[in-house]
């Protein structure tokens, strides 16, 4: 009898298994996976059509996915519980654990996820969760889940030029990638400016930006 190891190759000939019932073998190879189950490989792959149901679709578009930030595992019961804790979605919110630290996250109401997305960074343990939309049909594992967006400041910038929107992008794109710039406040007149910019959660966060100023003089000013 053929161990649970082994590859066996049969054309319309009888195999019997432990426990299972005779039957016939049409295909070209099978592998047996253990004691009790048989698997039949094809040469013809299914076709996997990405078009579904009107309902799937919907629900796809109220999908993220998430990756917390860190190589060593974390406690997944006390992440889901917190996640729900924290972000509370008046419309329910299901997570399932799709592979070491990621996550995918399946909202029932689009307010409940665009609130999620804008109250980002989310942090669990003090490491980043990044998240990302679905995108085409990647599988959860191909995800490139390493971009999250933060506000951050840039001290003491000179008072002229701050409402330059060229000079605040440009000063964005040197930390990271930048979004927008906070219009609330006093603007122009506080200690710093601050913006809305993509960081990559690969690199480390840029703690001073050097400008060069109208005169030709280079100056540092502080990040955070």
């Amino acid at each position: 009898m053929a161990s649970s190891s082994q590859i066996c190759e049969e054309k319309g000939n009888m195999v019997k298994e432990n426990n299972l019932s005779t039957k016939i073998i049409t295909g070209k190879e099978v592998r047996i996976l253990d004691s009790n189950v048989l698997v039949e490989e094809t040469e013809e792959a299914v076709v996997w059509e990405e078009d579904g149901v009107a309902e799937d679709e919907e629900r796809v578009e109220l999908r993220l996915v998430g990756k917390i930030w860190t190589d060593r595992h974390i406690n997944v019961s006390a992440f889901m519980n917190t996640v729900r804790t924290i972000w509370q979605p008046k419309h329910g919110l299901d997570i399932s654990s799709s592979g070491k630290n990621l996550f995918a996250f399946q909202f029932y109401h689009w307010k409940d996820k665009q609130r999620v997305i804008e109250g980002q960074p989310w942090h669990f343990d003090r490491h980043v969760l990044v998240l990302g939309e679905i995108e085409g049909n990647k599988k959860p594992s191909e995800m490139e889940l390493h971009e999250f967006p933060m506000w951050v400041r840039v001290y003491n910038l000179p008072f002229k030029g701050r409402l330059n929107n060229a000079n605040v992008e440009a000063v964005g794109n040197k930390i990271g990638s930048y979004i927008k710039m906070d219009s609330s406040g006093s603007i122009g007149i506080d200690k710093f400016v601050r913006m809305r910019i993509m960081i990559d959660a690969r690199k480390p966060l840029l703690q001073k930006v050097k400008i060069t100023t109208r005169g030709g003089s280079e100056e540092f000013f502080d990040v955070k």
